[in-house]
């Protein structure tokens, strides 16, 4: 546990050499968007062992993002063991799991009175996205299926990180499969 803990602070003095975006969002609300969109940078490419990773780890990953801006993890008084569905706690701890699943990050955010916006095309999500905002795709067959979030770019140019198929900085123009979108503005 002290190696972890140790890792962890690591972690976090690094991350302050990432913090490349202005802190556009870092009010009461407890959440910078420019520590979000460093961690995002720089685990982009790569997993932080102090989690765990899925082969669809999207919403993980974002997860992440979320906590290194500054979100406060909720956790159960008995820690489960194995990934459990639920939109009563978000945390994680080496080993437990997180929201992993799309459907149940957006529900436990929204339920936490996170403002969210819906887009109808990609060229709406460009617009009305801003940095740090976590934009969830839905296929056409109805599905939200894919978390990522926006570290970058102007209104009308947007980019993201995310992971499953790692992407850093990516533009948002190149997104396929998704026919709608949702942001979760932290």
């Amino acid at each position: 546990i002290a190696s972890i803990k140790k890792e962890a602070e690591e972690e976090n003095a690094s991350l302050e050499k990432y913090s490349i975006v202005s802190d556009e969002l870092a009010t009461q609300k407890g959440y910078s968007d420019s520590k979000a969109v460093a961690y995002a940078r720089k685990w982009a490419k790569s997993r932080n062992a102090l989690y765990n990773s899925y082969s669809s780890d999207c919403t993980n990953f974002v997860s992440q993002c979320v906590k290194a801006g500054g979100k406060t993890m909720h956790k159960p008084s008995s820690i489960p063991i194995g990934v459990k569905q639920t939109t009563k706690y978000w945390y994680s701890v080496r080993y437990e799991e997180w929201h992993i699943r799309v459907s149940d990050f957006y529900t436990y955010w929204k339920n936490k009175g996170i403002q969210t916006a819906s887009y109808s095309s990609k060229a709406k999500l460009q617009n009305g996205a801003s940095i740090g905002d976590i934009i969830q795709l839905k296929n056409g067959k109805g599905k939200w299926f894919h978390s990522i979030i926006i570290t970058g770019g102007s209104k009308g140019a947007r980019k993201y990180c995310g992971h499953s198929s790692n992407r850093l900085d990516e533009p948002v123009k190149n997104i396929s499969g998704a026919v709608t979108y949702r942001a979760l503005k932290f």
